[in-house]
């Protein structure tokens, strides 16, 4: 797994490349949250993400929780095939937010009062 971080105004960019499964990599989980500690406004753009499983959907949703309680919001932008059928078959759609690219997720949080 390759992660880039990128910052845009208030909002953090994460690019992944590879698979998550963070029930078999403790490390990628550790990882992420360091890259992500202190953001509320959070894109993970998973356009070069080849596999991820349960778990890695677990963590997402915990993410995404977290975030929510303390005022912020985890969006996503172009997401791959695997991400996109993980999200169908367990039925997550409604809780997040897909865009096609990373400028429309920015765009988002612009809308909705936070980056500007």
């Amino acid at each position: 797994m390759n992660i880039e971080k990128q910052t845009a105004g208030a909002v953090t960019i994460l690019t992944f490349a590879g698979e998550v499964d963070a029930a078999g990599e403790p490390s990628l989980v550790k990882e992420v949250d360091a890259l992500i500690e202190g953001s509320l406004q959070l894109v993970f753009n998973f356009r070069d993400l080849t596999f991820i499983n349960s778990s890695g959907l677990g963590y997402l949703l915990k993410t995404a929780k977290a975030l929510k309680d303390q005022g912020g919001e985890l969006v996503f932008s172009e997401p791959a095939k695997s991400f996109r059928h993980i999200v169908e078959v367990y039925d997550v759609g409604e809780v997040f937010h897909l865009y096609a690219n990373d400028q429309a997720a920015i765009d988002h949080f612009g809308e909705a009062g936070g980056a500007g």
